[in-house]
């Protein structure tokens, strides 16, 4: 998923979940560690994930953009399914000359719902 906008790079992943495209999600993370199983396995659990992200923050440092939204996962197929507080950090490359459009992207860098994931 390639968006110039993290809060767009964020709902995709959130929204394959739901839609059990795993294999979609794992491409948010572009790390060949955290893959379509991976990510099953930690909300396959879940009947009905949803994230209700807030406003993104974002910050450069040394060429690189990381963007943080808090969220709060709830299953709206098992009510009793307690919330659960978590937050995401996406990098990508600054605007500098030369960068890759693979570089430009936004990619998941962590993530501490249920997954609890970072980057090999």
């Amino acid at each position: 998923m390639a968006s110039s906008d993290c809060g767009e790079v964020a709902a995709f992943y959130a929204d394959s979940i739901a839609r059990r495209e795993y294999a979609q999600a794992a491409l948010v993370w572009d790390d060949p560690v955290i893959d379509a199983a991976r990510i099953e396995a930690v909300f396959g659990g879940y009947a009905e994930p949803s994230v209700d992200w807030e406003e993104p923050s974002t910050e450069g440092a040394a060429g690189s953009l990381y963007c943080t939204l808090e969220g709060r996962l709830t299953d709206a197929g098992d009510p009793a399914k307690a919330a659960v507080e978590g937050a995401v950090v996406l990098r990508r490359v600054n605007d500098v000359p030369g960068a890759t459009p693979d570089q430009l992207r936004w990619t998941l860098q962590s993530s501490t719902f249920v997954e609890n994931l970072e980057r090999s």
